[in-house]
């Protein structure tokens, strides 16, 4: 059922893949409370309604999905959720929840081991975020510090991102 909701989603039917995934979720509660795919349909439905603009319901189901990966022991799937949380505050304005959860992200990845690709598009919308002049605050200058510090220690991570994205310099 997850994985009709995915295709919906690629369709841009959004109440079918919403409904899609919800049913997903019911199923799964049904036979385990714990099933770790319930953690997935959340964060896909986050994705629904993120795609949709309507940013409340994309965090109420990014919290959701987190709360299930917490439960559920799937740390490695919290970096990909909260940079779609830090991407959702930024749309809203709200560059401190924005870097806040960017940095999050960033630091669960570099903790969970995460998959290069993730890490390397973690690592992007960071840096963007921690670029972009509306968001000033204490949260981005905290971003931009663990930026720093993690080039610092890596300077490969500076390079392949140079290569990919131009300047990533927070």
């Amino acid at each position: 059922m997850g994985a009709l909701g995915n295709v919906f989603a690629f369709l841009r039917k959004w109440d079918s893949a919403l409904e899609r995934h919800q049913k997903a979720i019911a199923g799964l509660k049904d036979r385990d409370e714990q099933h770790k795919q319930i953690g997935l349909c959340y964060h896909q439905i986050g994705m629904v309604h993120q795609l949709q603009r309507a940013w409340p319901q994309a965090i109420e189901n990014y919290q959701k999905a987190i709360e299930c990966f917490e439960r559920t022991g799937q740390k490695h799937e919290l970096p990909r959720t909260l940079i779609c949380m830090a991407l959702v505050e930024k749309e809203r304005k709200n560059g401190e929840e924005a870097c806040r959860f960017a940095r999050a992200a960033l630091l669960v990845a570099l903790r969970t081991d995460a998959d290069p690709a993730l890490f390397l598009t973690i690592l992007r919308i960071a840096s963007s975020i921690a670029r972009d002049t509306e968001l000033a605050g204490a949260a981005q200058d905290d971003l931009n510090l663990a930026l720093n510090q993690l080039f610092e220690a890596n300077p490969e991570l500076k390079e392949a991102l140079e290569q990919r994205d131009g300047d990533p310099s927070p």
